[in-house]
């Protein structure tokens, strides 16, 4: 279960950063380099607007199909893991120390 939870903590630590660069690193950039912003094309469209209204929601699509993808690998991974414990044969049966094993009761008489 320590795996499980782990492997699914680093998931959303990476989706986070991603989405967090993304999200904010664009804003930055503009920010950073003076008249990255006023770049136009020739249709008269900035660059800028380019980037945050057309180009990120394919970004952010592509970002979130990777990760329900890897969540669903880990999952998946989970559920064979525990269904090969379960097919397992209970310790306690295999070692003999149940309550038939005749051992001492901790009857004196």
């Amino acid at each position: 279960m320590r795996t499980y939870l782990r492997e699914l903590r680093r998931l959303v630590a990476a989706a986070l950063a991603s989405v967090v660069t993304l999200l904010v690193g664009l804003p930055l950039t503009f920010a950073a380099v003076p008249g990255a912003a006023d770049l136009r094309l020739r249709s008269g469209v900035t660059v800028a607007w380019l980037l945050v209204g057309v180009v990120i929601y394919p970004a952010l699509w592509v970002l979130g199909r990777a990760y329900s993808r890897a969540v669903e690998r880990v999952e998946r991974d989970f559920a064979r893991a525990v269904a090969r414990d379960d097919a397992a044969p209970p310790v306690s049966e295999s070692t003999g120390g149940g309550s038939t094993g005749g051992g001492s009761t901790g009857d004196a008489s």
